[in-house]
């Protein structure tokens, strides 16, 4: 899962001009909000080699233009789910008013990314068509609620959400993206020491707000393991009750 600059997306090496016409991309319709999700099969016509690839993200990583924020893995059965989620549960106060007493309790809302996966493998096991849902989260700043005479502060959360199928070969990389979110920083500077005073600190100081739109993508690489390479046994549960609960 990578965060990119959105102004160094092209530095990907992905000829996004080729994509939809006649390769293994699928554009789903517009959604709300600013998200406009792709989905694109890292093949030879695409972007070269999945090598060159790498090396390119490699290099925005070094010039900090894009951030790896996670590198799961997970291992699922033909035809089941599987979820990853990598994140943190924020704490959210609930207060209930009943006739005798008031009480507040803690519920945790789940922040950061979630995917959600079902592989199909073909009948001849040289490809798998996956239903995927990404969905990223994250907090901005807390809004005041009024209760029990106090201030009680609740977030808001932000949620980009994008649902897609691919058919993909065996070992083939795709990527997941159109997540595009803009991020506000301030930075603060001035003349040293000056600067810093009380009362006439501000007159030598200054502020700059900048918005810088960054783009999260997920890329998901299928790998088929058959029942007689080794350890299969060890890792696939034995039990199918597991998975209908």
């Amino acid at each position: 899962v990578l965060e990119i600059n959105n102004d160094r997306l092209d530095e990907l090496g992905i000829d996004f001009s080729n994509a939809g016409q006649g390769f293994s991309a699928t554009f789903p319709p517009p959604q709300s909000g600013s998200i406009s999700p792709f989905t694109i099969v890292l093949d030879r016509t695409l972007m070269g080699s999945t090598s060159n690839f790498r090396a390119n993200v490699e290099a925005l990583i070094s010039n900090k233009a894009a951030e790896i924020l996670s590198k799961p893995s997970v291992l699922v059965l033909d035809g089941r789910q599987a979820r990853i989620q990598i994140g943190q549960q924020i704490p959210i106060t609930k207060t209930t008013d009943t006739q005798i007493s008031q009480t507040k309790s803690v519920d945790y809302i789940p922040v950061g990314i979630v995917l959600n996966l079902r592989p199909r493998i073909s009948e001849d096991g040289s490809r798998v068509t996956i239903q995927v849902e990404t969905i990223i989260s994250e907090t901005e700043e807390r809004i005041g609620a009024s209760g029990s005479g106090d201030v009680e502060l609740a977030p808001i959360i932000n949620n980009r959400k994008v649902q897609s199928f691919v058919r993909v070969a065996n070992n083939t990389p795709f990527i997941i993206g159109g997540l595009i979110n803009e991020k506000k920083t301030e930075n603060e500077g001035g003349v040293p020491i000056l600067k810093d005073l009380p009362i006439f600190g501000r007159l030598f100081a200054v502020s700059a707000e900048q918005r810088v739109k960054k783009e999260v993508i997920v890329v998901i690489t299928p790998h088929i393991i058959t029942e007689s390479e080794d350890n299969f046994s060890r890792v696939v549960p034995q039990d199918s009750e597991l998975f209908n609960k």
